[in-house]
């Protein structure tokens, strides 16, 4: 069977557009951040279809500012081709992807128990 194309990439202005309906509810919900690993979430705000694997991509997108994205080191130039972020962070085999999200949320001020997580995020 035959797959069907992808959707057509998701255009700079909608992503921002989405982010900003995020960022009213994370401010609703008293939220200074949100992150979402590949799932629904994710893909409405990047517009890339990636699926969960074991090693870690994740969006954190603060309340204000520029979103970071975190993945191997093996798939930076493809994360790079997404409309909300040129912050890519990249993590080797040995090394721990969740620092380098402790370091942004640190650098943005954001206290971890004002970190959201989205819903369908695993």
């Amino acid at each position: 069977m035959k797959r069907p194309p992808p959707p057509p990439p998701l255009a700079p202005s909608d992503s921002r557009r989405r982010l900003e309906r995020i960022r009213k509810e994370m401010v609703r919900a008293g939220a200074e951040a949100v992150l979402a690993t590949p799932c629904t979430g994710f893909r409405y705000l990047t517009g890339m279809p990636l699926h969960r694997s074991e090693r870690l991509i994740a969006l954190v997108a603060p309340a204000a500012g520029r979103p970071m994205l975190v993945c191997p080191a093996f798939e930076r130039e493809r994360l790079l081709g997404n409309p909300l972020t040129r912050d890519v962070r990249t993590w080797t085999e040995t090394e721990d992807p969740y620092r380098l999200i402790r370091a942004f949320l640190s650098e943005r001020g954001v206290k971890p128990e004002a970190l959201a997580i989205e819903e369908t995020t695993e």
